[in-house]
C-alpha cells in the first residue's frame, strides 16, 4: 500500500470515527423506539386480556356465591319447615287441651259428659290454615273415634281399625302416649283427602291424652302442604328481585317447570322444557344436565335476551340441583356489562401507556441529544489517540502475527516429526520378522545346496516365498508414504477404513506389547482431510498403547466404537490422574519421560478436530480407563 492510498485510508477511518457513534445511536434510537412500541402494545393487549380473564372469573365466583348463598338460606328453611309444622301442630293441639281443662275447672256444676259433648261439637267443626287443617278425638278406653273430618270415621272403633299395611293406628297411638308425657308426634303416609293420585304423602300428627274426659285428641299436617306453602312464599319473594347489571335468579324444577322468574312471570307454573335460545339450544334441558350431573354445579354459555337493552347477548350462568326441592336454581351475567367495564378500562391503561410513552421518549431525545454532544468529543479525543498509537499498533500486530505463523509452522513440523518418528518404529517393528525370515532363508540356502535339495521346483518356491516377504515390505513403505501425503482438498472418506489403515502400520508393535484392538459399530463417511484425521487416530492409539505399556496392564485393550456421526476410543489403561485432567490439551505438556514425549499430540489432534474439521474432541475417564470422544458436525 503507498503512501496516498494510506491516507486516503486513514481520513476514512477518521471520518467513520466521528459517523459511527451518530449512526450507531441513530440506529439504537430506531430500535428503542420500535422495541418500546411493540412492547406496550403487546403488553397493552395482554392486560386487557388478562383484565377480562379475571373479571369473567370474578364475576362467576359471584353469581356461584349468591346462588350457593340463595340455596343455603332455602335449605335453611327447609329444615325448619318441619319443625315449624311440630311445633305448629303441637301448639293447637296443646290449645284445645287447655281449653278442656279450662272448660271443666270453669264449669264444675255441668256434668263431665255434658261438658265433653260441647268440646267434641267444638272440635268438629274448628278448622285452620283455611280449612286444610282439622283435628280428630277418640275415647281411649272404647277407642270409639268422637271426632274427625271425615264423617264416616266418627262413631267407628278405632281399636278396630287398620291401615293398608295392616298396622293398627290405636296401637300406635298408645306407644306414643305411654312415654311418660301422655303426648307425643308420629309420622305416617297416607293418601290425601280429595287427592286424584293414589300417591302417599308424608303426614306428621300431634296426639294428647285430655284425661278428664279420657279423650285423645290431636292434628296434623301433610309435608307437602308445608312445603308447598314456603316454596310458594319464597318463590314469590325471588321472582320480583332485580339486582345490578340485570342479574335475577330463576328457578325451574327438574322436569322443566318454570317455579320462578323476573320476566317471564306469564310462564311460570308452565313447563318451558323446549326454551331455547338464539342458536337452537335447549337451555332448559342444559341447565337440568349441567345441575343434576355436577353436584357442586356447574357454568353454563349461552345467548339470551337482555332486558335492558332488548338485544341477544352471550350469558354465563351458574346453576345447581336443590334436591330438597327437586329444582335448579340459577343466576347469570350478561357479558356486555363485562365488556363495558374493560373497554372504560381499557382507555384509561391507554391513557397511562401514552403518558409513560411521553416520558420516556422525552428521556431517550435527551439522551441521544447528551450522546451526541459527547460523542462528537470522545471521536475527536479517539482520533488523536488513534493517530498516536497507528504505527506502534501495526508493528504490534505484524509481530504478533509472524510469532503465530512461526509458532503454528513449529508446533505442525514438531508434530509431523513426532508422527514420523513413531511410525519409523512401527516399519522397523513391521520389517523386523520379514528380514529376520529372509536372513535365515539366505543362510539356509547353501546347507540347502550341499544336500542336493536345489532343483527348479526348489528355486521356484523360494523365489515365491521371499518375494511374498518382499511383496509385504514394500506395502509397508507405501502404507508410510501414504500416511504422510499431504491432502490439498478434503474428501468423503470412510472412517473406519481410515483407522484400519493406521491400526496395519502398528499391528507388529501392538501385537509384540501384548495388546488387542477392537473396532465395533457401524462405518460412516465423514468430509475432511484424510492424513490429518489418520494423525489424530495414530496420537490416540499410541498415547492409549503407551499408557498400558506403563501401567503393566497385562491383555491390554483398545475400544475403537464407531456409532452415527461420533467415534469413541476407550483403553482399559487405568486412565488420566485427576490433578492434569485440565491440562492434557495444553501444548508442550507431557507425562512421558523427557525424550519419549513432546505434549503436542493431544493438543494438535484438537486442533486438527476442531479448527479443521468442524468437530469437537473431548475426554473422560471411565472405570477402564481414557475414553477419547470425537464428535463430527452433523
Amino acid at each position: 500500500m503507498d503512501i496516498i492510498e494510506q491516507n486516503s485510508l486513514e481520513k476514512k477511518i477518521a471520518k467513520n470515527i466521528f459517523r459511527f457513534p451518530i449512526i450507531t445511536i441513530g440506529i439504537f434510537t430506531i430500535i428503542i423506539s420500535l422495541s418500546l412500541f411493540f412492547y406496550l402494545y403487546n403488553f397493552k393487549k395482554e392486560r386487557v386480556a388478562e383484565l377480562k380473564h379475571r373479571l369473567i372469573l370474578e364475576k362467576k365466583e359471584i353469581i356461584k356465591e349468591r346462588v350457593n348463598e340463595l340455596i343455603q338460606d332455602i335449605s335453611s328453611i327447609a329444615k325448619q319447615v318441619r319443625y315449624q309444622t311440630k311445633q305448629d301442630i303441637k301448639n293447637k293441639t296443646e290449645e284445645l287441651s287447655l281449653f278442656a281443662n279450662n272448660l271443666i275447672k270453669q264449669n264444675p256444676n255441668i256434668p263431665p259428659k255434658k261438658l265433653e259433648k260441647i268440646f267434641i261439637q267444638i272440635l268438629n267443626v274448628k278448622r285452620y290454615n283455611n280449612g286444610r287443617g282439622y283435628f280428630f278425638a277418640y275415647n281411649r278406653t272404647t277407642g270409639e273415634v268422637k271426632a274427625h273430618a271425615i264423617k264416616k270415621f266418627i262413631g267407628k272403633n278405632n281399636k278396630l281399625m287398620k291401615t293398608k299395611s295392616g298396622e293398627s293406628p290405636y296401637n300406635r297411638n298408645e306407644k306414643v302416649l305411654k312415654n311418660g308425657k301422655g303426648s307425643g308426634y308420629f309420622s305416617l303416609f297416607f293418601k290425601k283427602p280429595n287427592s286424584k293420585t293414589d300417591k302417599k304423602f308424608e303426614k306428621i300428627d300431634y296426639i294428647k291424652y285430655i284425661k278428664k274426659f279420657d279423650l285423645v285428641i290431636g292434628t296434623g299436617e301433610y309435608m307437602e302442604d308445608m312445603k308447598k306453602k314456603i316454596q310458594k312464599q319464597v318463590f314469590g319473594r325471588i321472582q320480583h328481585h332485580i339486582y345490578e347489571k340485570n342479574e335475577y335468579f330463576w328457578i325451574n324444577d327438574s322436569k322443566g317447570v318454570l317455579l320462578s322468574h323476573p320476566y317471564m312471570q306469564n310462564m311460570i307454573g308452565k313447563n318451558i322444557i323446549n326454551l331455547k335460545d338464539k342458536n337452537g339450544k335447549e337451555i332448559i334441558k342444559l341447565f337440568i344436565k349441567a345441575a343434576k350431573s355436577n353436584p357442586n354445579g356447574a357454568f353454563v354459555s349461552y345467548y339470551w335476551k337482555n332486558p335492558a337493552t332488548g338485544t341477544i347477548d352471550k350469558k354465563i350462568s351458574f346453576v345447581k340441583y336443590f334436591k330438597e326441592w327437586d329444582c335448579i336454581i340459577g343466576r347469570g351475567v350478561y357479558l356486555k356489562y363485562i365488556n363495558e367495564q374493560i373497554h372504560q378500562d381499557e382507555i384509561r391503561l391507554q391513557k397511562q401507556l401514552f403518558d409513560f410513552m411521553i416520558v420516556v421518549f422525552s428521556i431517550v431525545f435527551l439522551s441521544i441529544l447528551l450522546s451526541i454532544i459527547f460523542s462528537l468529543y470522545f471521536s475527536k479525543k479517539t482520533k488523536q489517540l488513534f493517530e498516536k498509537y497507528r504505527d506502534e499498533l501495526h508493528q504490534k500486530i505484524e509481530k504478533a502475527v509472524s510469532e503465530n505463523i512461526k509458532k503454528d509452522k513449529l508446533l505442525q513440523q514438531q508434530s509431523k516429526l513426532a508422527s514420523m518418528g513413531e511410525m519409523i518404529g512401527a516399519i522397523a517393528h513391521q520389517w523386523r520378522q520379514p528380514l529376520n525370515a529372509l536372513s535365515i532363508n539366505i543362510q539356509n540356502l547353501d546347507d540347502d545346496y550341499n544336500d542336493g535339495l536345489i532343483d527348479k521346483n526348489f528355486l521356484e518356491k523360494f523365489i515365491d516365498k521371499n518375494m511374498k516377504t518382499i511383496k509385504f515390505m514394500s506395502k509397508t513403505i507405501d502404507d508410510f508414504r501414504n500416511f504422510f501425503r499431504i491432502d490439498k482438498q478434503k474428501q468423503s472418506f470412510s472412517v473406519e477404513k481410515a483407522i484400519k489403515e493406521v491400526i496395519n502400520i502398528q499391528s507388529e508393535q501392538l501385537k509384540s506389547r501384548g495388546i488387542e484392538i477392537n473396532i465395533v459399530g457401524n462405518d460412516f463417511y465423514i468430509d475432511g482431510y484424510k492424513g490429518e484425521f489418520k494423525q489424530v487416530i495414530l496420537n490416540l492409539i499410541n498415547n492409549a498403547k503407551d499408557v498400558i505399556s506403563e501401567n503393566n496392564v497385562k491383555d491390554g485393550k483398545i475400544d475403537i466404537i464407531l456409532k452415527k456421526d461420533e467415534l469413541i476410543i476407550e483403553d482399559n489403561g487405568g486412565g488420566i490422574p485427576k490433578d492434569i485432567t485440565d491440562r492434557v490439551f495444553e501444548p508442550y505438556f507431557t507425562t512421558k519421560d523427557v525424550g519419549k514425549g513432546t505434549g503436542i499430540g493431544l493438543y494438535m489432534s484438537k486442533l486438527i478436530i476442531e479448527d479443521n474439521m468442524r468437530g469437537k474432541l473431548t475426554f473422560y475417564n471411565s472405570k477402564r480407563g481414557a475414553v477419547f470422544v470425537i464428535k463430527f458436525p452433523t
